[in-house]
């Protein structure tokens, strides 16, 4: 019943007509655009429409009478006011004049290779004569806005000859009145914000802003708003400004995929897709898509993951690296070339014994060997996948020649730690100091490089333990002794006490088995608690069986 009463109000002001002068403002119709093959959705369209209905109404000014959406809806059907289904200008016309307009102008959107292309045709309603058809490209709607609102008031005045003088057939004033209509409307300043703030914005298909936060002064009205960041989604709406409302907003939604990646080792350097991207651990973002990560040194082999981002996704990956492989063939040897078993390490890892060939890391530094305390060390230069020969020389001692011994079958021959073959030794001595006192006799026994020595003398009873003279060609030797302190021609009467000491000297072996034995030393005596300590010496001479 609403709609009804409407229409008969709407219709009678368009009917009725005073008597004594006609109407001097005539009708212009604008229907809304189509999409023939479906390209453009229905907000695109309207979107458009509006944008060229406005264009036409602020060229016209008030020549013409641009009939609404709202009226159109009341006085026809949905359906007939739909350009689409008209095959011919003549349906086009016959709508114009079932609306009482003069003029009547549609358009249709279609895309053509991703291009969108906008025919705008118009018509004069009596006879259905074409005044002119245009076409208008663009990449996107939003640009698409932006050429309407610069080509549309050109085309408008082109096609209802606007710009045409008026003769006067009565007489008087000719010629035609230049007008200047300086389009001035209200605007406000607007305020525009983004999270993430930095997005460049876009306002009815021109460049606003070029980083949020921003302000932009807008006339009041509808304005259609985009905003772009790099990695995040495009955000667009159509937004009404006024003195009420001067801020927008917008959140933008991350076009990415965050990925903590880490290596094993810690801090090798990584590549993505490429590219370098730094040393673990790296927090990325990641388009969305697949992305391949790799492990980028000279030290580790090429190797990675492949990952595919999900928009919005937070994930963790770990690289385990795997070294570039090479080998090394070791031998270590003393100062006169003899192959050595000495113990080998690589960076402080086990490696083996010596000699050995191993597989070692390429960026392998360090290789070490020791025996009995030498130690023998070289920095390692290796190839990849190549045995390189390394060769460490260790100082190691030289010992002398043994002398011939004769050789006693019962006696089993023994290595010494310094690789020389010696039997068991049985001296007998007599000397001055020593293990046997002042003035005596003293047995020593020696199985290898040490002995014990017992004596008997000055003192009744000495002990001790000697070391060196590893083999029989004599050498270098140490005493160390304790002598018990008995009955003695020295003290009277007799005494009782102690006296231990330390003897270094040279054990000179003079053939046949004799030796002389010389050295010094320190010691210390206690009798009847009466302590002392002094200089020792040791001059000895005997046979070695």
């Amino acid at each position: 019943m609403t709609r009804l009463l409407t229409f008969v109000l709407i219709l009678s002001a368009l009917l009725v007509r005073p008597v004594a002068a006609a109407d001097p403002v005539p009708l212009l119709a604008v229907l809304e655009f189509d999409a023939p093959d479906q390209s453009a959705t229905i907000d695109e369209l309207m979107l458009v429409t509006n944008e060229f209905r406005g264009a036409v109404i602020a060229t016209v000014g008030t020549r013409y009478k641009v009939i609404t959406r709202e009226n159109m809806e009341v006085l026809l059907p949905a359906d007939q006011l739909k350009a689409a289904q008209c095959a011919e200008n003549k349906c086009v016309a016959e709508i114009g004049r079932m609306l009482q307009s003069s003029h009547v102008m549609s358009g249709s959107m279609r895309k053509l290779e991703g291009e969108w292309v906008l025919t705008l045709e118009a018509y004069e309603t009596n006879g259905g004569a074409a005044l002119g058809t245009e076409q208008l490209y663009a990449g996107k709607v939003r640009e698409l806005l932006g050429i309407i609102k610069k080509d549309a008031p050109s085309l408008v005045r082109r096609w209802l000859r606007l710009d045409a003088a008026r003769a006067d057939p009565q007489g008087g004033r000719v010629g035609q009145e230049q007008g200047f209509d300086i389009g001035a409307a209200e605007e406000v300043v607007v305020s525009v914000n983004s999270t993430p703030p930095g997005a460049v914005v876009m306002v009815d298909g021109r460049l606003a802003c070029r980083a949020t936060p921003c302000t932009k002064a807008l006339p009041v009205g509808a304005h259609d708003f985009a905003l772009s960041l790099e990695q995040y989604v495009e955000a667009s709406r159509s937004v009404r400004v006024s003195r009420s409302e001067r801020a927008v907003a917008f959140t933008l939604a991350p076009n990415f995929a965050t990925y903590a990646l880490t290596t094993v080792p810690e801090g090798l350097p990584l590549s993505v897709d490429g590219k370098p991207a730094g040393r673990a651990p790296l927090s990325l973002r990641l388009a969305p898509g697949a992305h391949t990560v790799l492990v980028q040194d000279g030290c580790w082999q090429e190797l990675g993951e492949q990952v595919v981002a999900v928009r919005g996704e937070q994930k963790s990956v770990t690289i385990t690296a795997v070294p570039r492989w090479s080998g090394v063939k070791l031998t270590a040897v003393d100062l006169d070339g003899n192959d050595l078993e000495a113990s080998a390490t690589v960076d402080g890892e086990e490696l083996g014994t010596t000699p050995l060939t191993a597989k070692l890391p390429l960026c392998a530094r360090q290789v070490r060997a020791s025996l009995r305390g030498v130690v023998a060390t070289a920095e390692l230069s290796l190839r990849e996948r190549e045995v390189v020969p390394v060769q460490l020389r260790l100082k190691m001692p030289r010992t002398k020649p043994a002398a011939p011994v004769a050789v006693v079958p019962t006696v089993t021959a023994e290595k010494t730690p310094e690789g020389a073959v010696q039997r068991p030794q049985f001296a007998l001595r007599a000397g001055l100091g020593g293990a046997a006192g002042i003035a005596g006799v003293a047995v020593e026994w020696r199985p290898s490089w040490w002995g014990l020595v017992a004596g008997t003398g000055y003192m009744p009873l000495g002990l001790g333990l000697t070391f060196g003279a590893p083999d029989n060609s004599g050498g270098f030797y140490a005493d160390a002794h304790l002598v018990l302190l008995g009955r003695s021609v020295v003290y009277d009467p007799p005494k009782r006490g102690a006296a231990i000491g330390v003897t270094a000297g040279w054990d000179w072996r003079l053939g046949d088995g004799w030796s002389i034995k010389t050295g010094a030393g320190l010691g210390a005596t206690s009798v009847d608690l009466q302590n002392r300590g002094g200089l020792l010496f040791d001059l000895s001479a005997g046979r070695v069986f």
